[in-house]
């Protein structure tokens, strides 16, 4: 390792990049530096690395720079799988033909989809916080709230029949 530079370590496409980052450092104050990339190993796996350093002035006055290097491949590998799981998430909820949505404890609305939303005679920023309440039929509101609590309280599984009103009086059964 010693014998090699971090040119050829890098993995290619991370080269330039870090290149270019090294040059503006070089020309620029000594500061703290911290990015992210690739490195290929002798037995030519490709392992992602977070590093961070400073830099310094040597005693003849050159500037040099101490860093840390940590293998965060792992956590890069998870990250992906909840980017994938996420965006199929995402697909799937707005293209099923059901209302989805996510709510906290505090029956904040965090998510809804297009159907629910369809449903409810919202739009997506109106369905949001406490704002679904206004997709819910006037007769219904108190129903809905005492159950939502029950269920908060008893950590149990939401089930109840109940109506979404629009604004133009459109009734749905959900």
């Amino acid at each position: 390792l010693l014998s090699k530079s971090v040119a050829d370590i890098t993995y290619p496409e991370d080269w330039a990049m870090e290149r270019r980052m090294l040059e503006e450092w070089n020309a620029a104050a000594l500061m703290p530096f911290a990015f992210e990339k690739r490195y290929v190993r002798k037995d030519g796996e490709i392992r992602w690395v977070k590093v961070e350093g400073d830099g310094f002035l040597s005693r003849s006055g050159g500037r040099q720079a101490i860093a840390n290097v940590v293998d965060i491949t792992d956590r890069r590998r998870v990250e992906e799988a909840l980017r994938e799981s996420e965006s199929l998430f995402r697909t799937l909820a707005v293209l099923a033909p059901v209302g989805i949505y996510l709510a906290d404890p505090d029956g904040q609305c965090r998510y809804a989809n297009p159907r629910w939303c369809e449903m409810a005679g919202l739009s997506p920023e109106e369905g949001l916080g406490m704002g679904w309440v206004n997709g819910l039929h006037p007769e219904d509101r108190t129903s809905v709230f005492l159950a939502w609590q029950q269920m908060v309280l008893s950590e149990g599984h939401w089930g109840l029949e109940y109506r979404f009103q629009t604004r133009e009086g459109k009734t749905t059964w959900v």
